[in-house]
């Protein structure tokens, strides 16, 4: 009887770490599923409200990711040529601006480029260049200058 208890007993066993490795390879795939159902980025474009600004002018760029689900996006924007030329107000978030600062006297270009990560790290990348136009005679940078009082100032 005993050899029976014993048999029984390593049936047991076996059948419970079945049973455990059955429940968490359920466990993850379940696990994976989720992922999947969160969603991924696909691409990502740019939009701007011109394509060109004069030298100390300014354009609003907005990124828009095209995605499958409903992952969380995030943006980050760099200049990757012509950063001589204009700045960026942020270099996060969907929407910057970014503002010229040609002081040349020729027109120039700024590429700006913008990645899209989805919450699984998945990456996505857009460039648009913008023109600068040159510098003209009347275009005037006051770095520095401070006016304060309460007069008026006449031109």
């Amino acid at each position: 009887m005993s050899f029976l208890v014993r048999k029984c007993v390593r049936l047991a066993g076996a059948v419970l770490s079945l049973s455990a490795l059955l429940f968490a390879f359920g466990c993850a795939a379940d696990s994976s599923e989720t992922n999947s159902e969160s969603g991924y980025i696909e691409s990502v474009v740019i939009t701007s409200n011109s394509t060109s600004i004069v030298a100390l002018g300014s354009t609003t760029l907005k990124a828009k990711a095209t995605v499958s689900g409903s992952p969380s996006i995030s943006y980050s924007w760099q200049i990757t040529s012509g950063s001589d030329y204009a700045s960026l107000s942020s270099n996060s978030g969907e929407t910057v601006t970014l503002n010229g600062t040609n002081k040349t006297k020729s027109n120039q270009s700024v590429t700006v480029r913008v990645t899209a990560t989805d919450n699984s790290k998945n990456k996505k990348t857009a460039s648009v260049t913008i023109s600068v136009a040159a510098a003209t005679s009347e275009t005037k940078s006051l770095d520095g200058v401070s006016i304060s009082g309460t007069d008026a100032i006449e031109a």
